[in-house]
């Protein structure tokens, strides 16, 4: 992430990210148990509360500064040399955005059909529909805030958190999409061999019954699609 950012002359705040799996086992029933909820009842991985920690560690650092705006990454995205120009003016963010999402999963995604504004060959759209992953976004200092202080039966993966609509905080954030996306992660990035094998606990499980299931999600994907109005996201 050092390397990237310097080519592209952008200044940033490394913050040490959480590591669930050297949390003690103290530590992790205290969270999870802090977090049960059971109306909608989930074994959180270590991984994924290092992640979610990590993230509300980034919205409460937001929340203490002084921009009106700030963008947070995981540390294995790729990112394109658009990102520069981004993250330099934040004129192009419309004032109604709680959240703009930089990055693309490949997912098909509900978007409205016109963009609200435009940024150098990028556009920005309302989301109305779910998303995964939360490894780029730019987010309004008063959200974070929001986020950093929301109470632990509200929690869920941070994607989840964020973005799903059956989570308590989602639906109440006003969130938009770059259209193509200036941020992948290295597990999603389209072109196999600029890829760096940098190793996920949360990946998708792998073997049979998991790729059978993966072919079929691809197959049914252009009709499925079509029929709700999504559209996959393509990295700039």
């Amino acid at each position: 992430m050092r390397r990237q950012f310097d080519q592209l002359g952008i200044s940033f705040v490394r913050i040490a990210a959480v590591d669930g799996t050297s949390l003690s086992d103290r530590e992790l029933l205290s969270f999870r148990t802090l977090a049960e909820n059971g109306e909608r009842p989930y074994q959180w991985m270590p991984s994924e509360i290092g992640i979610f920690l990590s993230h509300k560690l980034a919205w409460s650092t937001i929340a203490s500064g002084d921009d009106q705006y700030a963008a947070v990454f995981e540390d294995d995205v790729h990112v394109s040399d658009e990102i520069a120009t981004l993250l330099k003016d934040s004129s192009w963010i419309h004032n109604s955005a709680d959240i703009v999402r930089f990055e693309t999963t490949l997912q098909g995604m509900k978007l409205a059909r016109k963009p609200i504004s435009q940024a150098g060959q990028m556009k920005v759209f309302r989301v109305y529909s779910g998303a995964w992953g939360a490894a780029g976004y730019v987010i309004k200092r008063e959200v974070a805030s929001w986020l950093a202080s929301s109470p632990p039966r509200t929690f869920g993966p941070v994607d989840w958190f964020l973005f799903h609509p059956e989570s308590v905080v989602a639906p109440a954030l006003s969130v938009f999409q770059l259209d193509p996306a200036p941020c992948v992660q290295d597990q999603y990035h389209p072109d196999v061999d600029s890829r760096r094998n940098l190793g996920s606990h949360v990946l998708t499980p792998t073997g049979i019954a998991q790729a059978l299931k993966t072919g079929s999600r691809r197959l049914l994907s252009p009709m499925v699609r079509k029929a709700t109005g999504r559209r996959g996201i393509p990295y700039a």
